[in-house]
């Protein structure tokens, strides 16, 4: 069951809001302190000091891997969490993928050239960006947001973290 719906309307809003703010501030690919001060209000320009000023990230452009993602959420049916669905994408036959027939699926080894650790960074970011949600049971399903993102409509340009 997803907890949003049991909230009020203005709730929903004030908790999509709160969400927004800190996926900006995680996933800035510019200065940090821009976007914290700008949930307070404050506009500042960079500041010269956090650290993606000191050393700005690389950027990723990741809207195929966002769609192939998704994709593979909708797949194994929306109930399972990252670890499983970074062994269906990069065609990792384990136990429990081929027990579930998942090596059989459309998504299953699509994603064998992205590292799992770039994966796993990016369902982080899908799920800070509002496309994913958790499940009671700690699996991940598609959110409304998600839609621009499989069709492809959205850009969608992560900072890699710093290794």
């Amino acid at each position: 069951m997803d907890t949003n719906t049991q909230l009020l309307p203005e709730q929903r809003s004030a908790a999509w809001a709160r969400l927004d703010a800190l996926a900006q501030l995680v996933l800035a690919s510019g200065c940090r302190r821009q976007p914290l001060l700008a949930y307070f209000g404050e506009r500042i320009g960079p500041c010269g000091r956090c650290d993606h000023c000191l050393a700005p990230p690389k950027r990723w452009d990741a809207r195929e891997a966002a769609q192939m993602a998704l994709s593979a959420v909708y797949r194994t049916g929306q109930r399972h969490g990252a670890q499983l669905l970074v062994d269906v994408l990069r065609g990792n036959a384990t136990s429990r993928v081929v027990a579930a027939g998942y090596d059989r699926i459309k998504t299953f080894g699509v994603g064998v050239r992205i590292p799992p650790e770039r994966w796993h960074w990016l369902f982080q970011a899908l799920l800070l960006t509002g496309a994913l949600t958790l499940t009671d049971a700690g699996g991940y399903a598609l959110t409304e947001r998600a839609r621009p993102l499989l069709k492809g409509a959205a850009p969608f340009w992560l900072p890699l973290p710093h290794n």
